[in-house]
Formats: structure tokens, sequence, C-alpha cells
């Protein structure tokens, strides 16, 4: 399929999004049985006029450019591990490549996930909704390599809109995975389009 064919180097950004993200840090952020604990505070508002769009974040959480300089990332305190779960957010210029559909797409990101990352394995694809829009969800497990000792659980959800995708990336260990994994879907849920400036 052509279209497989020229937009499979752009999903190798997919596959990467929170890779390397998952950085050291100081103390946990833990209740006495290891659980996260949750803030009552207010989330934080992330507005990206560039991408168009609005989310909330955890008070409690740092933001931080993306290393590769494309999007933002959002990273909770350290765990047990020692690692900081995150959620990044990035958006892929897809106007250069013919239209895919989102099932299309799902399939370009599975196949070039189980080539480029070591011992990749796809725990489920499925369906929900991001920004009012359908939306696909992967979730995997793979090894970075420069974090073999640790591997890494990843839940990636996308929406294609306008010739461009629209990636939210929780990245843990799979050992803290359950640990964010509702504070991930808050993100996604809180997930908009901003309105066009009139």
């Amino acid at each position: 399929m052509d279209t497989k064919k020229t937009i499979v180097s752009l999903a190798v950004v997919l596959t990467l999004v929170g890779a390397g993200c998952s950085t050291p840090a100081s103390a946990p952020s833990t209740d006495n049985a290891g659980n996260a604990t949750t803030s009552n505070v207010a989330p934080m508002k992330y507005k990206d006029f560039n991408a168009g769009i609005t989310l909330y974040y955890p008070a409690d959480w740092k933001q931080e450019k993306q290393p590769s300089g494309n999007g933002v990332v959002f990273l909770a305190k350290a765990g047990s591990s020692g690692l900081q779960d995150n959620v990044g957010f990035t958006k892929q210029d897809l106007s250069a490549f013919p239209p895919v559909t989102l099932d299309q797409y799902t399939g370009i990101i599975k196949d070039d996930t189980m080539k480029r990352l070591k011992n990749a394995n796809i725990l489920s694809t499925e369906k929900t909704t991001l920004g009012g829009m359908e939306a696909g969800v992967m979730t995997y497990t793979a090894e970075y390599p420069d974090k073999s000792d640790k591997p890494m659980k990843i839940r990636n959800t996308y929406v294609l809109k306008d010739k461009n995708a629209y990636i939210l990336t929780y990245t843990a260990t799979e050992d803290t995975f359950d640990t964010y994994l509702d504070a991930a879907k808050e993100i996604e849920a809180s997930f908009e389009f901003n309105e066009p400036i009139q």
C-alpha cells in the first residue's frame, strides 16, 4: 500500500513520543500503601495555540517541552522505581502524505512499533473519543535502548483531524503503569480542539 510506505517514517515519531521522558527524579508521591496520591488542587490548564488544542493536567505534575522540541510532556512525581511516569503531547503534520483512515493509521503504527522497538508486544488496540472525535488507542510494552533494565508500558491515544495527527502518549514502567493510568485518562478526557479565531 503506497499510503503505508509514505507515512511510515512519520509513525516513528509516534512510537518514540515519551521515550526517554521517564527520567530519574527525587522523592516519590505515594501514600503508605504505595499508591499514587491524588491532589485536591484544581488541574492546570495547558493551551497550545500552534497546535490548536487545550487540555488539563494534574497541578502537582511538571510541564516540560518534549526532548524532540515538538510538543510537551507532563511529568508525574517519581514512583517507587525512581522514574517519572508521564503524558506527552505532540502533533504530526500529515499534509504531505495521502489521506489515511484511523484504522489505517493504527495499522501503520502497530507495524512500525513491532519493527523498531526491542521486545515490543502490542497488548491492545481500541477506539475512544478525543476532542469530541473518534480516536484510536494502542497499548504496548517494549524496551527502550537507554532503559533496557526497565521494560516500559505505553498507551498511545491519537486522533486525525485536518491532515494532522494529535497524539497523547502515557509512558511508564510496566510496574508503575497502573499508578497514573487514571490521571492519564483524565488528561485525555480534558483534551479539546480550540475554536478558530474569527
